[in-house]
């Protein structure tokens, strides 16, 4: 009996001894922990302590699981474990257990950043100081050792964020706790339906925050969703035999494209039967996805991590590898660190992918981002909105793997670095034109932004910098046929401004007016730039006025001629309201560049109303500061060497088109153009003054018939002294005269009489003027 109660006293020694060591080491040695939650904008928090759970509950609001990963690294030795509760777009619960009653918790907040704290010690935490420089010393958790349990002394100042701290190639360390919220209790098929139906379906939210390089890996056919909700039923009650049938039905989830459902599913397997995902690579690789889709950065590395340890064998293992290697990326562009993603394409090295050909194009896809200078891949972070431009080793693996790709997405990411390749470094030519044909054909709709927008973007620079080039040298034949090359699915890049210009314009030089009409629309319709939209409706209307003119159009029946006729008609108006939108200066460098053609325009077969409105507009504007001097003659047909004979013959045609168009306010105002030129200071040839004569006159003779005898004298006056060379000089001032006494103005009318009476070359009107001087000095 003595002995047995020996035996027991030294165990009980023992048990205290035990006791008292792990006492020193929870509350011997003063424990203090701190997170940061940094966040770009100020967040609604609140906070509460669940004394039943040991637990303090933050709520954030507007805030994903994603922007939380500094949580993930929490110290083991003042927090048992971590939860997650997403509330479904409106923000995150984070429930943090303590480790015992001794740790207190303190939350604040900071502006200038913005910024959560949660400060973890123990009841009778003091600070220390260094014995030296006095400064405080506290100790905490490594910034990236995920549970470790050693603690670092550091400087009190503002502890970075692990994230601001750490490179994001660096290993965890200690050991980790991949922790999953307590699954609600699900008993029936019946409640399992209704969950499911609950929870948000679709992929997770994270996976458009990711650069473009990392997305969604489908390793089964996705499934579509027509027989879904039936689905989801009808196999509920098979799913809730068993842990097996339940990852199986996950598993399917995850196939239809429910990122969220299948979490629900496979987190009750986590809680029944965690060794599934021990016995299944397939299952613990998409719990991986899903958390990576959710943004879960440090649970999906973990269970990448966990494929690769249980199941080496398995094809996922090197995904599982490759995954890895992705959130390293992640977390350096989070941390806008392009060194640290400059050195990931070594670890691509070593994951296994000669004989699997969907892994192998992944592999050179990420190269074709990792392998680039590190100032490369700063350009382009944090959105990589443009494919990399890459070497020819780089390039050789991409299209030696594009083959083997059985990924539409990996597909269209490998086409996209290829074709952007192109164009960055070689000039626009056949072969490119076919890449970016196949390419434009096959990827199509809003999953192809922003690459898509962006090649065809580039593909027009590369076509417009070719078409520039042989516009400069007049080889009109170089640029249509560039144009009328290009692929059916890019169509497209024909209708852009730039492009339709080109075109519009060198079939207008080949004199194939017929082929540059619609372009030269396009081109009007899609400009912002005003005065380039009247040249277009203009060239458009002179491009359907020859197209009248042509033979080939006339023999081309009715329809042809209809839509011809009507193209004109619409360029007409529509240029004549481009003209009036233009400032003057803007007119006046118009008109400089199109003057010989609007002059043409007077006498040609079609009835424009624009170029002679343009015509009347401009002149009275010259004649009304200057005595302008004329271009080329109109028609070239019968013009004199004096700048004054052309603009006679000019505004005589201008008076005619008016007649025409019956506009006969415009055709009186060309008239009136005549008598502000100055004959004088460059006298015309005979047949120019009869032209003027003739047209002054017969203004005259309209005024008379009108009652405007003021007007009506004083035209007659006009030509009578002007044209010194005119047989009818004297009857032009006798009559003259007539009106404008009639007028009431006696001054002008003598004036008149008396150059009649003067003239030797009529002696009757002399004579006649001569009278009716006597009869009014009387």
């Amino acid at each position: 009996m003595r002995t047995l109660f020996a035996a027991l006293r030294i165990l009980l020694l023992i048990a205290l001894t035990l006791v008292s060591a792990e006492a020193g080491t929870l509350f011997g040695k003063q424990r203090y922990s701190q997170i940061v939650l940094p966040f770009p904008d100020e967040r609604v928090f609140s906070y509460r302590y669940e004394p039943s759970e040991r637990a303090v509950v933050l709520e954030i609001q507007g805030t994903h699981t994603s922007e939380l990963e500094p949580v993930f690294h929490y110290d083991e030795s003042v927090v048992r474990r971590v939860f997650f509760k997403d509330q479904g777009g409106q923000g995150t619960e984070v429930k943090m257990v303590l480790r015992d009653d001794a740790v207190r918790v303190m939350v604040n907040s900071f502006t200038e950043p913005f910024r959560i704290t949660i400060d973890f010690f123990d009841a009778d935490y003091k600070e220390t100081h260094d014995p030296t420089t006095g400064l405080p010393l506290v100790p905490v958790a490594q910034g990236s050792a995920v549970g470790s349990d050693v603690p670092t002394l550091t400087d009190s100042a503002p502890t970075a964020a692990p994230s601001e701290s750490v490179s994001a190639l660096t290993e965890p360390s200690g050991k980790r706790r991949l922790l999953q919220p307590q699954p609600e209790a699900i008993r029936t098929p019946q409640e399992l339906v209704v969950k499911l139906n609950d929870t948000s379906g679709g992929l997770g939210q994270s996976w458009k925050t990711y650069p473009p390089y990392i997305y969604r890996i489908q390793i089964a056919t996705f499934k579509t969703g027509k027989s879904y909700e039936g689905w989801l039923k009808q196999n509920a009650g098979k799913a809730m035999t068993g842990p097996e049938a339940m990852a199986q039905y996950s598993g399917q989830l995850f196939d239809f494209g429910h990122e969220n459902r299948a979490l629900v599913g496979y987190q009750k397997v986590l809680h029944d039967d965690p060794g599934v995902f021990d016995r299944s690579a397939e299952h613990i690789w998409k719990l991986a996805e899903i958390h990576l889709g959710q943004g879960n950065l440090t649970l999906a590395d973990g269970y990448y991590e966990s494929l690769q340890q249980k199941h080496p064998d398995s094809p996922l293992a090197g995904f599982g590898a490759m995954r890895r290697l992705d959130i390293k990326s992640i977390r350096a562009i989070q941390q806008g660190k392009a060194q640290d993603m400059a050195q990931l394409s070594k670890g691509l090295e070593v994951i296994p992918t000669r004989d699997n050909p969907a892994l192998t194009a992944l592999a050179a896809l990420r190269r074709a981002y990792w392998q680039i200078d590190a100032a490369s891949i700063q350009k382009l972070m944090p959105l990589f909105e443009e494919p990399p431009i890459v070497g020819p080793n780089i390039m050789m693996r991409l299209e030696e793997s594009r083959a083997g790709s059985d990924s539409p997405r990996t597909a269209f990411m490998i086409d996209s670095i290829i074709l952007g390749n192109r164009l960055k470094t070689e000039a626009w030519n056949a072969d490119t034109a076919k890449v970016a044909g196949e390419y434009f054909d096959r990827y199509k709709g809003k999953a192809t932004e922003p690459f898509r927008p962006l090649l065809l973007k580039r593909c027009e620079s590369s076509i417009l910098v070719s078409i520039d080039r042989h516009l400069k040298a007049q080889e009109y034949v170089n640029v249509i046929t560039i144009i009328e090359s290009l692929p059916k699915s890019m169509d497209e890049l024909k209708k852009t401004t730039s492009v339709s210009w080109a075109a519009a314009e060198s079939y207008r030089r080949m004199k194939q007016p017929l082929a540059s009409l619609p372009y030269y629309e396009n081109a009007a319709k899609t400009t912002d730039n005003k005065p380039d939209q009247f040249r277009a409706w203009f060239w458009h209307m002179q491009a359907a006025m020859k197209g009248l003119d042509n033979e080939t159009a006339r023999k081309s029946g009715k329809d042809v001629l209809d839509r011809l006729q009507k193209n004109l008609a619409v360029s007409d108006r529509n240029a004549w309201e481009s003209w009036k939108s233009l400032t003057p200066d803007e007119k006046n460098t118009i008109f400089a560049e199109i003057k010989a053609d609007l002059e043409a325009n007077l006498t040609a077969p079609q009835l424009v109303r624009t170029p002679p409105k343009i015509l009347l507009e401009t002149w009275n504007q010259q004649l009304a500061t200057e005595t302008p001097t004329s271009g080329a003659a109109v028609g070239n047909t019968r013009a004199e060497g004096q700048p004054t004979a052309r603009m006679i013959y000019l505004f005589a045609d201008l008076s005619k088109r008016f007649e025409q168009l019956s506009m006969d306010s415009e055709r009186k105002a060309s008239k009136q153009l005549l008598r502000k030129i100055n004959l004088k200071s460059a006298p015309p040839g005979k047949d120019a003054l009869q032209v003027w004569t003739n047209e002054l006159t017969a203004l005259a003779e309209e005024h008379r018939r009108n009652n405007d005898y003021l007007e009506a004298g004083r035209l007659y006056t006009l030509t009578g002294t002007e044209n010194n060379q005119w047989e009818g000089r004297a009857e032009a001032l006798y009559k003259g005269g007539l009106l404008l006494y009639r007028s009431g103005r006696r001054d002008e009318a003598m004036a008149a009489f008396q150059k009649a009476a003067d003239d030797g070359n009529n002696l009757l009107y002399a004579e006649l003027a001569k009278k009716r001087l006597e009869q009014i000095q009387r």
